[in-house]
């Protein structure tokens, strides 16, 4: 473990702990210990969905993704609250998905399908509050240039809206892949993975 000071536009911020992480199991009893709705920046390394048919980076690229967000909340009373602000009336009720509690937890989930005492991969699911930065690099960690990113983002296929919430401004709620977290940033300590 160790403590580190980083100053910010001029500015010192208190010190920061630094803890190791081994596992997918630690990693998710780390989420799982947090109380109430707690706010956090978590980085994410996988590999973008993208077509297969001629895609020359299918398996060679990985992006990195850098995204605060909210952990504990109740995703129905947050569109709730948010039909509220935009004076929108009536009842929202989310619809069932393919993932459920692990050990009771709202914030991890495992596959319905799944061994609940030996799960096949674990999921943090958390409100997308900002995406503060996405890198895309070459499996050996070379950055890409700009002209590779734009070309390989033609593989990209655009994502869809999730249907269902009678709002504007969407509630973004979204599974992350345990096994994919780099790092966590939580009550002035940083959980890094040890890769």
């Amino acid at each position: 473990m160790t403590t580190t000071t980083k100053a910010i536009k001029g500015t010192v911020v208190s010190p920061t702990t630094v803890v190791m992480v081994k596992s997918d199991e630690e990693m998710a009893n780390i989420l799982m210990a947090q109380k109430g709705s707690t706010m956090a920046e978590v980085a994410a390394i996988t590999e973008p969905k993208m077509r297969k048919t001629g895609n020359p980076y299918i398996g060679h690229v990985i992006k990195v993704s850098t995204i605060n967000i909210g952990l504990g909340g109740d995703y129905e009373k947050a569109v709730a609250r948010q039909m509220e602000k935009e004076g929108k009336k009536g009842e929202f009720q989310a619809k069932p998905n393919w993932h459920i509690g692990w050990k009771g937890s709202a914030i991890i989930r495992i596959n319905r399908k799944d061994d609940p005492e030996n799960p096949q991969k674990m999921y943090a699911m958390v409100r997308c509050l900002r995406s503060d930065k996405v890198e895309y690099r070459w499996n050996d960690g070379q950055f890409m240039n700009n002209a590779e990113i734009a070309h390989m983002k033609t593989f990209i296929p655009e994502r869809k809206e999730a249907p269902g919430q009678p709002v504007e401004n969407k509630i973004v709620v979204r599974t992350i892949t345990i096994g994919n977290i780099h790092e966590l940033r939580m009550n002035k300590i940083v959980y890094r993975r040890q890769r």
